[in-house]
């Protein structure tokens, strides 16, 4: 497999690739194309959250621990309201529960090359960055989602690449490796769990291209 440092590094030349073909091709904001280079690089640690030595995940932990309170003001205005001390406890609380939820969530639950080491998990990826950024034009947005999808797509081929043994399969000595471009996870829960998320957050990315779908499928919640 590799390893994590070659994961950041060919992430990082990847995405500064992407940002120059965005800018210089597609003619995207250069703030926009900015942003996609670096959804890239986080998107190439994202498969490993479920690692065993727990560093991908304090790193996610950490950057939505900053981003999630700004999300939290963005999304409810009334927040604002109570001045600087309730602005500062929206931002500790959301702080402590990101980190303590995702770190100790994903150390309990998750097993390291599991579900979300998955393709389904990589769509998931797509949907949910193409969602954050609602208020983006839609031709950017998926800019950005696509950006998503590329770096941890990337992860799982590099991954894929250095899983083979060719040589040892030559040899007759090779081990038998964990499949890397997995479709479902060690146990049926978390299977049904990434699915069930990938196709709720599926219908919502639909229903922003084709807003006449809630005539015939509306979701409850």
């Amino acid at each position: 497999m590799a390893t994590q440092q070659s994961h950041i590094s060919f992430s990082l030349g990847v995405g500064l690739l992407y940002t120059l073909g965005g800018i210089f091709v597609l003619s995207i904001n250069p703030e926009y194309a900015l942003l996609a280079g670096v959804i890239i690089v986080i998107a190439g640690m994202l498969p490993d959250v479920d690692s065993g030595t727990g560093v991908p995940a304090r790193e996610l932990a950490g950057l939505l621990a900053a981003v999630s309170p700004l999300l939290i003001l963005e999304h409810i205005p009334e927040v604002r309201v109570g001045g600087v001390a309730r602005v500062t406890l929206v931002v500790v609380c959301a702080y402590l529960l990101t980190r303590v939820l995702i770190v100790r969530g994903l150390q309990k639950f998750a097993s390291h090359r599991g579900i979300w080491h998955s393709l389904p998990a990589a769509i998931i990826t797509f949907e949910l960055t193409y969602l954050l950024f609602w208020d983006v034009f839609w031709y950017d947005r998926l800019y950005l989602a696509s950006a998503a999808l590329t770096g941890f797509m990337l992860h799982l081929l590099m991954d894929a690449y250095t899983n083979l043994d060719l040589v040892g399969q030559a040899m007759g000595n090779a081990n038998k490796k964990p499949p890397v471009l997995k479709l479902r996870g060690k146990s049926m829960g978390p299977t049904i769990a990434m699915y069930a998320g990938m196709l709720y957050l599926g219908y919502f990315v639909a229903r922003d291209f084709y807003p006449g779908i809630e005539r015939y499928a509306r979701l409850p919640f």
